[in-house]
């Protein structure tokens, strides 16, 4: 798992080598430079540019961001496959969404392992999405029927968390996060046939709970977060009152995996349940959903607390990262007509807009590019999963490519909203062609088989380069490379 690095916003580590799409790899000995300095006059020989900022009113071209936005439900069961599409999922993907909902639901397995043809369907789910260029919020369960109360006894359950281990660790990219799930119709911990029904939950009740999440934070890898119902599920389970803190965040421990989900968004005073103590649990969650994800839907049509003051006023607050986009439609259609549903979806998760840059005007091969830069964070979250920053050098004429390489010292997950600086240097192979570059930024996905598929990137909504859009680059500006 990727760990965080601690740094201070203002002065971020810089990248001391570059690799080129041949063998041309460079990398020597760090050298002063003035072009990144972030702060004072801008020096001799230094491009200082101030970038417009978009209509903020109006879906922005980051609407298509991964890991962020309104989700599209999807379902499917054991006792009635229904197999994901890449077809519909690249329909959804032009639309603009990155993110689906997937229900597993395990109805035939509850008293037996899972078949060997099941698990072999659920992988080849995760290859579509990766094809398509979408990510999962995944839930397992054994019902989404009030009715049918039947979950896995806590040993089967195991057994199926253990079956299940190596096709998460596997598809882990593109999983955004994983909902608790298991426990109970919908997942949901509460309307339950063995773990404590309608909340009376005795001490055997909770420590069974307690072994299940424990088996489910080792079944998904260590880069993934795990989302439970309520802020009292995490509470009990953990013994503890007190929020995460920033030392905490971005770790492999419980308190640092565990966020929480919030299915009926705004339905009543309490959510339906989701709030115990609202005037303990909602500043909890303000503390918590700054380092961990939060999402879900809305489940009532609720005006005027569902109506869009209040919803804009705590999808800020507490950081949401994703909503569904099709229920409730009360809600959801009062948003449209109250005109704040493209606020939402501009701004759910991360929205970055760039305010300056500077970088040389011209650079000698064997020379170093230094890129000082500032960043805006729109939206009501940081990216809710490791990714770095890489600087690109692209001539246009011979197509020569150049990354830099090694760590850049960048952990988007600590680019909460407001404003961040950035700064980022590579030096230019000596063999690299003269003539004009492109000076670009490249935010890829932290997972190894997703890096290099463009789809993934995140762009900055005034940075992107028109000219070659599905790349997915950030185009910052020019500079010339001489002799």
């Amino acid at each position: 798992m990727n760990r965080a690095i601690f740094l201070p916003l203002l002065l971020l580590a810089l990248a001391d080598c570059s690799v080129s799409l041949g063998n041309d790899n460079v990398c020597p000995r760090k050298v002063a430079a003035p072009c990144h300095q972030l702060t004072g006059n801008t020096p001799v020989g230094c491009y200082d540019i101030t970038y417009t900022e978009p209509n903020m009113t109006v879906l922005g071209a980051g609407r298509g961001n991964p890991e962020r936005g309104f989700y599209t439900y999807t379902e499917t069961s054991t006792s009635n496959w229904n197999t994901l599409n890449v077809e519909d999922l690249q329909s959804f993907v032009q639309q603009g969404y990155t993110l689906i909902f997937r229900y597993v639901i395990l109805d035939t397995f509850v008293n037996s392992n899972i078949s060997d043809d099941i698990l072999l369907k659920i992988g080849e789910d995760f290859d579509t999405l990766r094809e398509a260029g979408m990510k999962v919020v995944l839930r397992l369960c054994y019902s989404i029927s009030e009715s049918i109360k039947s979950d896995a006894k806590l040993n089967q359950l195991l057994s199926h968390l253990n079956q299940l281990t190596p096709i998460l660790d596997e598809h882990a990219g593109v999983i955004a996060v994983v909902q608790a799930g298991f426990i109970g119709v919908w997942g949901e911990w509460y309307y339950t046939e063995n773990y404590g029904d309608e909340g009376v939950i005795s001490q055997a009740n909770w420590m069974d709970r307690g072994t299940v999440l424990s088996q489910l934070m080792n079944a998904i890898p260590a880069s993934r977060h795990i989302q439970l119902r309520t802020p009292k599920y995490k509470k009990v389970l953990l013994n503890r009152t007190s929020p995460i803190t920033k030392n905490e965040a971005y770790h492999d421990t419980m308190v640092a995996r565990l966020g929480i989900h919030n299915d009926c968004f705004l339905a009543s005073d309490t959510d339906y349940g989701t709030y115990e103590n609202i005037a303990v649990d909602y500043p909890f969650l303000q503390e918590e959903t700054k380092y961990l994800p939060m999402g879900g839907e809305t489940c009532n049509y609720n005006p005027p607390r569902s109506d869009c003051p209040t919803a804009l006023k705590e999808l800020r607050e507490l950081h949401f990262t994703y909503l569904n986009n099709g229920y409730h439609e009360g809600v959801l259609n009062s948003w449209k007509t109250q005109s704040c549903y493209n606020e939402v979806w501009s701004s759910l998760g991360y929205r970055f807009v760039a305010k300056w840059a500077r970088f040389p005007r011209r650079v000698s091969r064997g020379g170093k590019v230094n890129v000082g830069m500032q960043i805006i964070n729109l939206g009501w979250a940081a990216p809710i999963n490791y990714r770095t920053a890489e600087l690109v050098l692209h001539h246009p004429t011979s197509g020569a490519t150049y990354y830099t390489c090694g760590s850049t010292g960048v952990d988007l997950r600590t680019w909460l909203p407001g404003t961040h600086s950035l700064q980022l240097s590579m030096t230019v192979p000596k063999k690299a062609p003269r003539g004009r570059y492109q000076v670009l930024l490249r935010l890829p996905d932290g997972d190894s088989r997703l890096k290099d598929l463009d789809v993934y990137n995140i762009v900055i909504e005034n940075l992107v380069d028109s000219n070659n859009a599905a790349r997915r680059l950030n185009l910052i500006g020019y500079t010339e490379v001489e002799n």
